[in-house]
């Protein structure tokens, strides 16, 4: 059986990790503060098997404390591992920073996680003070390779192994955060409950009715509404509409692969037009989502300088002819088929 390790601060084999690729996947994050002075952040990162090799797999970044954090994990089997294949593991703290004007103190816990029911999680903890020269710290020798692999301790289950970094971090410096709001208790900057799939949410429906004509038509207009502390809204579903709250609000929630469409949907229903322009220029920016995905997102909210930048995507014929065999092709309008066909005879 595995028993749980401890290390407090630096061990010998923590040792500044070197830049890697980006593989892997990130499962689950949770930014929540604690008080003023510390965050709470979790990443969980799910590696397959098959994957593991002297090449970097790392999460995405996400932000705790203000600055962008990163979980990492590969084969190594050097000097400073006793020349033996060991699961290695890093944390990144604004790694891409060049300025010498910010620093991080985090202590962090380090979790190989296990299936089974009578094995601990293997873990490892350290503190350190995150800069510019103090950007990546980790385990080299975290846990020997053959011991991961060994069915018994349970780290390893269909094939994929999850590795979890609690990130505590206790003091910061060269951080402006974006102000949190929280929607699901009132304050004195709130005037209005809407309760959605029956939860209610804290809102300013001044500050909403300034974004959108439809929230200032239900809350200032003459409709049964107008009076009401509380309204309920239909059709909706409370977290995206609260992430829709979020983007909105000064915190101005940052847009994603994961969340651009049902975003794109609230801010049309309630038309917002600071998030709908927002939601086009994530979509020409973003490297996540295919073109042809972006073609069917500029014909049914009208973005013409997205469809342009989808056009302008488009290299050669094969590249045409793979597009009208797609599925998103097939819900394009009329209209952008035709700017399609035009496109496909400049490059004949």
């Amino acid at each position: 059986m595995i028993e749980q390790v401890n290390n407090t601060s630096r061990s010998q084999d923590l040792i500044l990790g070197d830049n890697g690729c980006l593989l892997g996947s990130i499962n689950d994050s949770v930014n929540s503060t604690a008080d003023k002075e510390r965050h709470l952040g979790r990443i969980l990162l799910s590696i397959p098997e098959s994957c593991c090799s002297k090449q970097k797999a790392s999460s995405p970044f996400y932000y705790f404390g203000g600055f962008p954090w990163r979980l990492s994990a590969k084969l190594e089997c050097s000097a400073r591992t006793s020349n033996t294949n060991h699961f290695s593991v890093y944390v990144d703290c604004n790694p891409e920073s060049q300025s010498t004007l910010w620093s991080c103190d985090a202590v962090i816990d380090i979790r190989l996680l296990s299936k089974k029911a009578d094995t601990n999680c293997y873990t490892k903890k350290f503190t350190n003070k995150f800069s510019l020269n103090s950007n990546n710290w980790g385990f080299p020798a975290f846990l020997e390779w053959n011991t991961v692999r060994d069915p018994k301790n349970g780290f390893i289950q269909d094939g994929v192994i999850e590795l979890e970094a609690l990130i505590d971090i206790r003091n910061c410096m060269g951080v402006r955060e974006f102000p949190e709001f929280d929607f699901t208790s009132s304050t004195h900057l709130t005037n209005m409950v809407l309760l959605v799939e029956g939860r209610p949410l804290f809102v300013n429906k001044d500050y909403l009715s300034l974004y959108s004509p439809v929230f200032d038509s239900l809350f200032n207009q003459n409709f049964l509404e107008k009076n009401q502390e509380k309204i309920e809204l239909h059709d909706l579903k409370y977290d995206e509409f609260k992430e829709l709250l979020e983007v909105v609000y000064p915190s101005h929630k940052k847009l994603n692969a994961e969340n651009i469409e049902y975003i794109l949907i609230l801010a049309d229903r309630f038309q917002i037009d600071y998030v709908i322009r927002k939601c086009e220029k994530f979509l020409i920016k973003t490297t996540e989502i295919s073109a042809e995905l972006k073609l069917v997102y500029a014909d049914r909210y009208g973005f013409p300088q997205l469809q342009h930048h989808c056009m302008s995507e488009f290299k050669t014929t094969d590249e045409m002819k793979r597009l009208k065999k797609s599925e998103e092709y097939r819900s394009l309008s009329d209209k952008t088929k035709a700017a399609l066909l035009e496109k496909m005879f400049k490059l004949l």
